[in-house]
């Protein structure tokens, strides 16, 4: 089997500048794009010749990489003046989310195998604009991503016999808005292969997302000292990226509080017997919906009285295959109704007077026999 490799970046704060965007475009002869916002290469055979996460660290905000055999990548340069490493360190994972420390900039690093997916594997084309949102969320403080990796990494390895004995430690704290996820998050869930109904049941244990009001803001800005609203009316004029989560920072008004917060120290057992119990009951609540339904259809059907056999009969005086199937589906439903109403006697009847006088047509014969009502 071919290999194939994708990566990508996005510039998100600022542009790339003119010797910036030369030197992108001199990284490979396969590149595909490079502009001032976004470079994308992909190879079938061979691969990036440079590393990826420093052409991410001097030029852009945000980098993806997959591969067909199933390894994919997401980084993030995030500023250090709205983000330290600290707060990201309850979701840090040995080999799977790593920090590295700029001047700057931080580089967040998530790195993630998904070895057996028999063949199967997300095509990463295209796909970083979808994910870029999560840089903005881990920037205000929401930590969601990185709880849905660890969510995704300890489901994986709680049955991969290559990491036996590999502890990642118990549950990170819970951050908050769990119960409701936007288009970024989804995407991410996507791009690493989330149990949707996993991720429903680690929600349980997440409070609810609260934003502050603005009255709030206001009293906070009023508390702010004069020099301190100079030096961001200054940065303001300097078109600084990310100014306002950076005033949200020292106001205090970011999400970030929740990173404080004691996870609810559930196992990934735990979890994962709680998705199975919310999968139990889903599949209950859709039988008896469908159940509901049925009997509604057949009511239905009832209503209709003796119309259903003349239109049985029509359909197989046809002596078309269409005709027959017709006729059987509403067989079927005629002896569905016949079980709920308890009148089987009364169909038995009427179904061989049906068998009687069109029996002879093999066929139809061996469509009732399959339908089972032979």
């Amino acid at each position: 089997m071919s290999t194939y490799q994708y990566y990508e970046w996005l510039a998100i704060d600022r542009p790339l500048e003119d010797d910036q965007l030369s030197e992108v475009v001199g990284l490979s002869s396969h590149m595909e794009t490079a502009t001032p916002t976004q470079a994308f290469v992909s190879y079938s055979y061979g691969s990036f010749k440079h590393d990826p996460l420093d052409i991410l660290a001097r030029h852009f905000d945000a980098f993806l990489y997959s591969a067909n055999w199933g390894t994919r990548q997401l980084a993030f340069r995030l500023p250090n003046t709205v983000i330290s490493a600290k707060a990201l360190k309850p979701w840090l994972i040995d080999r799977v989310v790593t920090v590295k420390q700029l001047q700057t900039h931080l580089i967040l690093d998530i790195s993630f195998d998904l070895e057996d997916q028999d063949g199967e594997w997300v095509d990463g084309t295209r796909l970083l604009a979808s994910l870029s949102g999560l840089r903005r969320q881990l920037i205000n403080g929401d930590y969601r991503v990185l709880y849905l990796v660890w969510l995704a990494t300890t489901s994986r390895r709680r049955t991969d016999d290559d990491v036996e004995g590999d502890s990642i430690g118990d549950e990170p704290p819970v951050p908050e808005g769990l119960q409701t996820l936007d288009g970024s998050l989804s995407a991410l869930c996507a791009f690493l292969d989330v149990d949707r109904t996993l991720v429903a049941a680690a929600a349980a244990g997440s409070a609810n997302a609260k934003q502050p009001t603005d009255a709030d803001l206001r009293a906070a800005i009023a508390r702010l000292p004069r020099a301190r609203c100079d030096a961001y009316l200054f940065k303001l004029l300097q078109d600084t990226p990310q100014l306002g989560s950076e005033l949200r920072n020292e106001l205090g008004m970011t999400g970030a509080s929740v990173a404080t917060r004691t996870g609810a120290g559930r196992s990934i057992q735990t979890l994962i017997a709680a998705a199975h119990d919310l999968t139990r009951q889903s599949q209950i609540l859709a039988q008896k919906k469908a159940e509901h339904e049925r009997i509604a259809e057949l009511e239905a059907l009832g209503a209709r009285g003796e119309t259903v056999w003349e239109d049985v009969a029509i359909a197989l005086d046809k002596k078309t295959a269409a005709g027959q199937n017709t006729a059987v589906k509403l067989l079927i439903d005629l002896h569905d109704m016949s079980r709920h109403r308890k009148t089987g006697a009364s169909f038995r009847l009427r179904f061989e007077q049906i068998v009687k006088q069109y029996g002879r047509s093999r066929a139809l014969m061996n469509r009732l026999e399959a339908a089972g009502l032979l």
